[in-house]
Parts: structure tokens; C-alpha cells; sequence
């Protein structure tokens, strides 16, 4: 084979290596889109709002009880706050406990006067037996077999 052919034939597969190599390159970028970049100003604030209508329905529902009557005198949680089993939502004014404080103070109240009153009698009661030892009458026997009452202190 001549050298002039040899050469024809390199330059043949450099010419097919060269076009599938084209071909493959352009094939990967087909999907790809192609993006400009430039330098931007730097802005002070960026505000980004938002906004949609619809309803928000919660993924779990969750029933809240009091332990307690009374009015609502402080709530501790604002809308969208995360809260967990046991925290405290809101201050109330327990009417049921003041009422039992103070039905415990009456019930004190009248049992104190139950013991003052208790204490006069006793000792009126003391009084009163001084006065019946004092004036009681034993019989005293004489000489000729005769009771004679008399007081003794």
C-alpha cells in the first residue's frame, strides 16, 4: 500500500472519530439550557410576599379542657405557637376554689365560736359547782343521836 493512501486513510478516521465526538457533544447538550450570568447591584432589603386563599385544616385535632370554673384573666400563647402536653395556655380566676376558701373559713369561724361558747359554759359550769360545794348541807350527828344540818365551806 502507498503512502499517499495510507495517509487518505488516516485522515478518513480522524475525519469519522472527529464527526461521532460532534455528534455525541451535541447529543449530551441537547437538554441543557444555556445561562447568561451578569453581575447584579447589591439592594438594601429584599421583600418577598406571598398570598393565597383557601382554608387551613390542622393534621391532628386536639380537644382543650379546663381543670377548673372561672374567668379567662391572661392567655400565655399567641396564634401559631407550638405547645405540648402539660404547658400552660391561659390564667383563669378560680371561682370554685375562692368559694371552698371561704366556705373553710366560715366553717373555722363557726367552729371558734363553737369553743368560746363551749369554754363559758364550762366555766359557768365550774362556778356553779363552787357555789353548790359551798352552800351543800351535811348532816352532822350530835351528842343525843339528832341530825343537824349545817353549811361547811
Amino acid at each position: 500500500m502507498k503512502t499517499w493512501q495510507k495517509v487518505g486513510i488516516g485522515v478518513g478516521g480522524a475525519v469519522v472519530l472527529g464527526g461521532i465526538v460532534l455528534f455525541s457533544i451535541n447529543q449530551a447538550n441537547k437538554g441543557v439550557v444555556t445561562v447568561q450570568t451578569a453581575k447584579v447591584a447589591p439592594q438594601e432589603t429584599l421583600v418577598s410576599q406571598v398570598t393565597a386563599s383557601g382554608e387551613i385544616k390542622p393534621t391532628t385535632y386536639t380537644n382543650v379542657t379546663a381543670q377548673g370554673f372561672g374567668r379567662i384573666t391572661g392567655i400565655l400563647v399567641k396564634e401559631g405557637d407550638k405547645v405540648k402536653k402539660g404547658d400552660r395556655l391561659l390564667l383563669q380566676e378560680n371561682i370554685q376554689a375562692s368559694a371552698d376558701v371561704q366556705a373553710q373559713a366560715a366553717s373555722i369561724n363557726s367552729a371558734e365560736a363553737g369553743v368560746e361558747a363551749a369554754e363559758a359554759s364550762h366555766r359557768a359550769a365550774q362556778a356553779d359547782l363552787l357555789l353548790h360545794r359551798l352552800t351543800w348541807r351535811r348532816p352532822s350527828w350530835t351528842g343525843n343521836g339528832a341530825k343537824v344540818y349545817s353549811r361547811t365551806a
